[in-house]
């Protein structure tokens, strides 16, 4: 009767066509009305409806006979579960719901599906902090869709190769499988409406991260503008978070706090609608240190205590020791030594757990700056802190990190009265910083720098 009354305006009706075809154990109706439900709730980042459809509409598929496509159809509602499982932070469901489709995915030797099961599984254990297994399933897809000449497949793991390549410090080769990423991601028109956020979004967001390590920021910059402009008017919620951790941690890194906050404040808002707590803690993380470092510290110490629970919480490890180095930079800044000790401390143990030295380099970093203040100047624990930091950052070409080492390193000799070490390291920071375009840093060395040279 709805199939006849509103013919032209099905998908209006789609829920109560599922709902009708599954108590009238029209099965086959009922797998499609069904998966056609689960998109829209999808579209309207109704994640949890949207999981409520797709398993309604695997249960029904039981009901069918086993054939081919049947098996097709099994493999791809899985597919469109995990994306919406993911967003719900539900990352080691994901990983079962793989294994299922895996298994199902081989029996039909369809190597497309494998590949894209591949994918998937190199996003999860990028995000559980397992940067190998993320490696290794990213290059098992990339080679698959080389061998079948499948663009489309080699630009989805590519994307995700990027971000571990990111994680483990390869940040230059990231920019690299990144960039190509995105230029022919635009060459085809692929949509940002593909996905929880959109390929194009999660590749932009990526590269922003990864340009900001090395201080590209003049090459980065009409990047984040673009992500800064979906962010703010783009009409998928999670898009516009992704976008916006994206242009955030570029405009962090640069020293820009306010597009920072301006960026991170309404993704905070659309996370706590419900529907996104995967993306809570990196949300919440910017936004927090954000406030931290413009002065708001208040504000910032709950936010990113919040960020550490619900990430520990998910077993989202995949930068989790930058959410405790955030946190306990937030309480150096609030005179709370003793919990900033312990943040940075737990920041350095779960970088090097997850091999993260990009991580590793900031919770050596932030050491240093607990131990400049907290014990005498002449100790050499201070320093040997931030010589490691600055050891990784040199190794991994993280021109920001080097430029923060050598100021605070010179800062510490001054205090020393070490004045030719002090004018030589604040002096490389300033170059580095005025080089990189990081104008909020460079005015704080050249203050530093004139301070030495009047003393």
């Amino acid at each position: 009767m709805i199939e006849r009354l509103y013919r032209e305006r099905l998908p209006e009706h789609v829920e109560r066509l599922a709902h009708h075809a599954s108590r009238g154990e029209v099965w086959e109706k009922a797998v499609t009305y069904l998966r056609q439900a689960g998109a829209k709730a999808f579209a309207r980042s109704t994640n949890r409806e949207a999981v409520s459809y797709f398993e309604q509409a695997l249960a029904a598929l039981r009901h069918l006979p086993e054939t081919r496509a049947t098996l097709e159809q099994d493999v791809d509602l899985r597919f469109h579960l995990r994306t919406s499982l993911l967003a719900l932070g539900e990352v080691r469901r994901v990983l079962a719901l793989l294994r299922e489709a895996e298994s199902i995915a081989r029996a039909l030797d369809d190597q497309r599906r494998l590949a894209r099961v591949c994918i998937f599984a190199a996003n999860c254990h990028f995000l559980l902090g397992d940067p190998d297994r993320a490696l290794e399933f990213g290059k098992r897809a990339l080679a698959t869709g080389v061998a079948l000449e499948d663009r489309r497949l080699q630009i989805e793991a590519s994307v995700f190769l990027g971000q571990t390549l990111y994680q483990i410090g390869d940040v230059r080769r990231g920019i690299q499988l990144l960039t190509q990423s995105l230029a022919s991601l635009e060459e085809q028109g692929v949509s940002e409406r593909v996905g929880m956020a959109g390929l194009p979004i999660v590749c932009r967001s990526w590269l922003l991260w990864c340009l900001a390590d090395i201080g590209e920021f003049a090459e980065g910059m009409p990047v984040a503008e673009e992500a800064m402009r979906f962010a703010g008017a783009g009409d998928r919620p999670g898009g516009r978070i992704v976008a916006g951790f994206g242009a955030a941690y570029f405009y962090l890194r640069k020293g820009d706090f306010e597009k920072a906050i301006a960026v991170n404040e309404p993704g905070i808002t659309l996370c706590r609608g419900g529907n996104f707590p995967l993306l809570f803690p990196i949300v919440a993380m910017q936004l927090g240190y954000a406030y931290a470092l413009s002065g708001r510290v208040d504000e910032a110490i709950p936010l990113l205590e919040e960020a550490v629970g619900q990430a520990a919480a998910q077993g989202v490890m995949a930068v989790h020791s930058l959410h405790h180095s955030y946190l306990g930079e937030a309480y150096r800044l609030a005179g709370r030594m003793g919990e900033a000790n312990r943040a940075a401390e737990r920041a350095l143990e779960l970088a090097r757990a997850h091999k993260e030295p990009r991580n590793e380099a900031q919770a050596l970093w932030l050491l240093g700056k607990i131990r400049s203040r907290g014990e005498a100047i002449a100790s050499p624990r201070a320093e040997a802190f931030y010589r490691q930091a600055l050891g990784i950052a040199e190794r991994l070409d993280l021109r920001p990190w080097v430029a923060d080492c050598r100021l605070d390193l010179g800062l510490l000799y001054r205090r020393r009265d070490a004045v030719g070490e002090a004018r030589k390291d604040i002096g490389t920071a300033l170059a580095l910083y005025r080089e990189m375009g990081m104008d909020s840093w460079e005015r704080r060395a050249h203050v530093a720098l004139a301070k030495l040279e009047t003393a």
